[in-house]
């Protein structure tokens, strides 16, 4: 009996480890697999889950035309930028924030550039409210190429708000450029609107719309003394200047010095023998002197009576004749009536001589004081709010009355001043104001892309 119970034990022993080592070994092969169904279950569900909410934040901000057009080349070209943005930032989170902002900037432009040319290749732009579509092609070019310039300027200078170009060569053309693409992107796009000024009296008095296309028009020539000094800047002498700072010195050639003339020179002095006999000479002169006039007296006194006797002695013979004198009266008569009348000539021309240089002095004094005026203050502020007004009421039409389109001139004219306003009383330093400046640069050109993705329909 104890036999069998013994027998009967080690065969459950046995039976018991070979089951656990067949679970061990089971559980050894199918853990693997386990996790990594697992992981890919997870996987799965995380990349529906990114996919669905990518879906409706592109359904919400109505991107889904991005990812059916070249913008999917976009999206990866600036997550290729990426690393170049946190290298050139060097771990300063500012400098990324901007660098951010700043290829958000140039992502609306660009973007809204695309959106106008999908728009021209059969949709419809802005409900077909433009008079030359062409024009707002080039009002959006102009821009964008600017945009991508002034990405060049950062990248020569760097991020930061105190990082600028130090050739100041440079900072001048690319001051002028961005002054020129602003006057050209406004005058481009208030003709597409608007259309060219018409020579029509009377439409220009029913529809005088078209005449704010003229304002960066005249903007332009104005400031067109400033590419003058831009591009044809004014040569400056240079001088090379010793170690003590004195500049070098042109030697001065020897003058020879000219003889003394004979006439000029001192007579050498007399010895006393020579100077009694010069005095004796003088003497003799002196008196020789008296005699001569004496006689030239007498002759002159001689010949003037000679003279007036025989004025005296001719005969005055005075015959005139009747002929004669109505002659010398007709002759005196007419020359007192040319007298008279070159008299009044002589007071007309004079008094109108009078007026017209009274006149000229009033004139060159109005043009004088308005020449004193400020006229460059006077010119940007008529170019600026003209231009802003002008671009506004053209997007208040394009739009059909949308709000959207006060967030960019509200910005562009209240914010500098704002900005300026919270660095005078310390509330914010230069660097803080510099970001701020580049969030409200990037909400307008956000307002911007999105005023042309929402009236711009694309052709199905």
């Amino acid at each position: 009996m104890w036999e069998a119970m013994f027998s009967s034990e080690e065969e459950g022993w046995a039976d018991a480890v070979v089951v656990g080592i067949s679970t061990v070994t089971n559980l050894a092969i199918e853990l693997p697999y386990t996790l990594l169904a697992l992981i890919s279950t997870a996987l799965l569900l995380v990349w529906d889950y990114t996919c669905q909410g990518a879906q409706q934040v592109s359904d919400a901000l109505g991107l889904e035309e991005w990812w059916a057009l070249e913008h999917t080349l976009w999206t990866l070209l600036i997550l290729q930028a990426l690393p170049i943005v946190l290298k050139r930032a060097g771990g300063d989170k500012g400098k990324i924030l901007l660098q951010i902002l700043f290829m958000v900037q140039t992502l609306c432009t660009w973007g809204a550039l695309i959106f106008y040319l999908n728009g021209l290749q059969g949709g419809v732009i802005f409900g077909g409210n433009l008079s030359h579509p062409s024009m707002a092609f080039l009002a959006l070019i102009v821009q964008a190429v600017m945009i991508t310039m002034r990405q060049m300027r950062i990248d020569m200078a760097g991020i930061g708000h105190d990082k600028d170009v130090s050739d100041e060569r440079f900072k001048a053309v690319y001051g002028v450029y961005d002054m020129a693409v602003k006057y050209e992107g406004a005058f481009f796009l208030l003709i597409a609107v608007f259309g060219l000024p018409r020579l029509d009296l009377d439409a220009l008095m029913a529809d005088p719309t078209p005449l704010l296309a003229a304002i960066p028009f005249l903007g332009l020539a104005y400031d067109w003394k400033k590419f003058e000094g831009a591009l044809f800047p004014e040569e400056k002498v240079e001088t090379v200047q010793l170690a003590n700072g004195v500049p070098p010195q042109v030697a001065e050639e020897a003058i020879p010095e000219e003889p003394i003339p004979e006439a000029d020179q001192p007579e050498p002095e007399l010895e006393p023998e020579d100077k009694e006999a010069e005095a004796d000479d003088l003497e003799v002169s002196f008196k020789t002197d008296t005699v001569e006039t004496k006689t030239e007296e007498t002759e002159t006194k001689v010949d003037e009576s000679v003279k007036v006797e025989e004025v005296v002695l001719e005969p005055i013979v005075t015959k005139v004749s009747l002929m004669t004198k109505i002659k010398g009266a007709v002759c005196g008569l007419v020359g007192k009536i040319l007298g008279f009348f070159n008299c009044i000539l002589t007071k007309v021309l004079s008094l109108i001589n009078l007026i017209l240089t009274k006149v000229l002095s009033l004139v060159n004094l109005i043009t004088d004081a308005i020449k004193a005026l400020p006229w460059d203050c006077i010119v940007g502020f008529i170019t600026t709010y003209g231009i802003t007004g002008g671009i506004t009421y053209a997007y208040w039409i394009l739009t059909a009355e949308d709000n959207l389109v006060f967030v960019a001139p509200s910005i562009g004219l209240l914010a500098p001043l704002i900005l300026g306003k919270v660095q005078e009383k310390n509330w914010l330093d230069a660097k803080g104001a510099h970001l701020t400046n580049e969030i409200l640069k990037t909400v307008s050109l956000g307002v911007h892309y999105y005023i042309y993705k929402t009236y711009i329909s694309l052709a199905e």
